[in-house]
This record gives C-alpha cells, structure tokens and sequence, in this order.
C-alpha cells in the first residue's frame, strides 16, 4: 500500500497520523479488516430488519432548510474545508469499525469523496444568536443523498461532471445509515483536531520565542538550574526548564546586573507557566484522541452478540467540551505571559527609536475575542473561543519576538546559542523578503509567519 495513504479501520489513530493527513495531503482507505467487518454487520441487519435497510428517506424538508442556510450568507458561514476533510476521515474511521449498519458502498462512497477533493459545503452560525435548525453533522449526513452542495479544495465550486461520473445521486441512504451518517461526534472532533494541530505549533513557538527572550533581556541562567526546577513535581515544568536550557545552550551562570533585573519574575516563571500549558494540552490531546478512536453513532449493531442497541445521544461531546475550555484558559495564561515579557522588553529599549518599535506599539493591542460564534449544541462555542484565544496568542508572541529581536539589535549581540541563532536568522531573512517602504508593516507580518510556521531547530522557514 502506498505510503500517501492513511488506512483506516479499528485500530488507534494518532495525532501525528492526524498532522501527517494534512501536511502531506494524503489520500485515505480502509483495510480488509474494516472491509469484513463493515460486510458482516450489515448482512446482519439486513437479515435481522430487512424492512429498516429497504425504508428511504423523504429528505425534502431538510434540503428546503439546506437551501435557506445557504442563501444566508450575513447570518451562516461555511466551515473550514479542512474541518470538513477530518469529518470525513473521522466519520469513515468510525465507521470501519463494523457497527453502524451501513453498506459498504456508503464507506467506499465517502473515500470517493474525500480522494477526489469533494467535500460537502457544511454551514454553521456566524452570530450566537442566529439558530441553526440544522446541525453541521445533520447537514454531513445529507451529503451522500446528493442534498449539499460540494466543493473541490482546489477549485472551489461544484463539479458536476465529477460527481456524475461517481454516481453520485444513485446512493440513497436507507433511514439506518441517515442516522449513522448523521450522528455522531465527527464535528466537534474534526474541528478540536483542527484546534489543536495549531495550538501545538503556539506552544512549541512560545517556548522557543521564550528562550530569545530571556537571552535578550541578560536573564540569569540559573533560574532554569537542573536542581532548582527539580524540585518540582509537575513534569511540564521540569520538561519545559529542560527544553529552555537546550535553546539557551551553555551559556553559564551571567552574574552581576542580570540577577537586579525587574523582569526576573516574569522570565523565571517561564517554566511553570509553559509547563501548566503543555500539561493542559496533552490532557485536551488524550481526551480527543480517545473520542475519534471511539465509536459515537446512535445505533450500534453486535452481529455476534445478536444485539441492535441505541445510544444515548445527548451528552457525548461533554467530556471533550470540558477539556477545551481548560486548554482556552491555559493559552489565556500563556498570552499573559508573553505580553508580560514584552513589557520588560520593551522598557529595556526606551529613548531608542528601531525598525520594529512602532510595529510592536501597533501590535499589542489585544483584539476582542468572542466568546461564542458557533452553534452550542454542536459543541462549537469552545473550540470558536480557544480558535479566538490562540489567535490573539500568536499576534503577542509575534510581538515578543519582535522586542526581543530589537533588544538584540539595540545592544549589537546575537543570541549565544546555536538554536536561537538560527531563529534569529531565519526570522531576519523573512523581513527581508517583504519588500515595502512600511517597515513596522513588515515587522508585524513576518513576525506573525515566522511563529505561526516556524520549527524549532529548522532552518530556512
């Protein structure tokens, strides 16, 4: 099998696995297991309700209120395409366990979909307070029967020729697999994923930007001793102090001054702040990815067993909504801390006129975050308020990398590590590739590529 392939059926889907699907915009499958399983329990349920599998589906009420979603652009907006592509995955994943119901024609029908770039036009609210009768995983469950829109990533628009040529409008889901399609926790854990893959790449940047910080402003380097951090508990803490003295490199114990700066609290909480937020984020990633490896339809059938059993609907999504909001308040932390760097960054730097000092007096405004922008029952208003969080995150370390690199400038040094060096570099070869005559516009836009792509210990970004 081809390596551009991710295989799907019953066993564990990583996070890793998750970030490789998109980077590498790999197609998907499912494997012979999932292949006899799905096979088996639908000759099941045909056997056992053969009225159930022949029942289809008067869809025509649902498509009337497709159609006013759509012709309501002021009060819904499409969900991310890339949200949409993991409801897929995320949907067949499941369904390759072998207890929905369903035809394995279904199944191959929504590979069809996501190999060749079609992917249903799914809506959610723009405003709290528009209502949304029909749900983004409602809308999902009526893409096979040919009732949503479908978009290609690459063009945009529906392709009608495509579709045909798939046999799209000959798939009619019976009243069984319009359920399993339609319910289920694909939404809410398609668009964590998608929060998630970012708030990795907030952490991982807020550490490094952290270290050029404390480089910058002379920080004391025994603030992050081995034996000190040790004595903590916490192992985000004692991870983080450890990756902190990897960026800073061997640059001994900086006496004098440094240990009388002001800021030392700010920089010395680096580790325990950075380290509550890491933990916080591999709990959030454990409770995911035990959702997406779980099945969560509203019928599951146990051929073996003999058994056709409903599921609880409601309350599904609780356990991961409660992480999500905790991870939302851990990067409120991490973005008071940056901005709390920046502050002393910036007064080191006072009476001093550089390139980046208006772009960072423009930069640290914080924008308003709203609080709710998707529709609640689907679980949308926290992974909206995290979404809103990590963005205004990304613009104050943008912001700290910008006070730090001016401090270094200001002063005529470069960072004493080989790591940080790097960073520094790669981050001046951003600036210079923008060619305008605004340098503060300059400085604000590639600060904020440089944190939100940027890989520690890579070159040329």
């Amino acid at each position: 099998m081809s390596y551009n392939y991710l295989p799907l059926d019953r066993k564990w889907l990583s996070f890793q696995q998750v970030k490789n699907l998109l980077d590498f915009d790999q197609l998907v499958s499912i494997t012979f297991d999932a292949h006899e399983r799905i096979l088996k329990c639908r000759n099941y349920l045909e056997h056992k309700t053969p009225g159930a599998t022949q029942t289809t589906l008067d869809l025509r009420k649902e498509q009337l209120t497709y159609n006013e979603v759509k012709g309501s652009p002021a009060l819904y907006k499409e969900v991310p395409a890339d949200v949409v592509k993991l409801m897929l995955m995320l949907k067949i994943k499941s369904l390759s366990f072998g207890y929905s119901g369903v035809r394995i024609e279904i199944v191959k029908h929504l590979l069809e979909m996501y190999n060749h770039g079609l992917l249903p036009v799914i809506f959610m609210q723009s405003q709290p307070s528009n209502k949304l009768s029909l749900s983004p995983q409602h809308q999902f469950g009526l893409a096979v029967a040919g009732i949503t829109d479908l978009s290609s990533v690459e063009a945009q628009q529906q392709s009608a020729t495509t579709m045909q040529g798939l046999n799209w409008h000959e798939l009619e889901p019976d009243i069984r697999e319009y359920l399993a399609l339609s319910s289920g926790t694909q939404f809410i854990t398609a668009f964590a994923l998608y929060a998630l893959k970012k708030a990795e790449q907030l952490i991982d940047i807020s550490n490094l930007i952290a270290a050029l910080s404390f480089d910058a402003a002379g920080c004391n380097s025994m603030l992050l001793h081995e034996q000190l951090q040790g004595l903590s508990k916490h192992p985000g803490q004692v991870k983080t102090a450890a990756l902190l003295r990897t960026y800073l490199g061997d640059r001994g114990d900086l006496a004098g001054s440094a240990q009388d700066i002001s800021g030392d609290a700010n920089f010395a909480a680096i580790p325990v702040v950075h380290g509550a937020v890491r933990e916080t984020f591999d709990h959030v990633l454990k409770v995911l990815l035990e959702e997406i490896n779980s099945v969560s339809e509203a019928v599951a059938v146990f051929p073996d067993e003999d058994l056709i059993l409903s599921a609880v609907d409601g309350g599904k999504e609780e356990p991961l909504l409660l992480a999500l909001q905790s991870l939302s308040l851990a990067i409120e932390k991490l973005a008071v801390a940056s901005q709390g760097r920046t502050n002393i960054l910036m007064a080191l730097m006072q009476h001093t006129e550089h390139p980046g000092t208006t772009a960072i007096s423009n930069h640290n405004h914080p924008p308003s975050t709203s609080k709710s922008m998707y529709p609640d029952d689907e679980g949308g208003v926290f992974v909206s308020r995290l979404l809103d969080v990590m963005e205004h995150c990304f613009k104050l370390v943008a912001t700290e990398l910008i006070a730090a690199v001016d401090n270094l400038d200001r002063k005529g040094l470069q960072p004493t590590s080989t790591i940080l060096n790097a960073a520094y570099s790669d981050f001046k070869t951003v600036v210079a590739k923008h060619d305008t005559k605004l340098i503060e516009q300059v400085y604000q836009v590639a600060a904020g590529h440089f944190v939100s792509t940027y890989k520690p210990g890579r070159t040329g970004d």
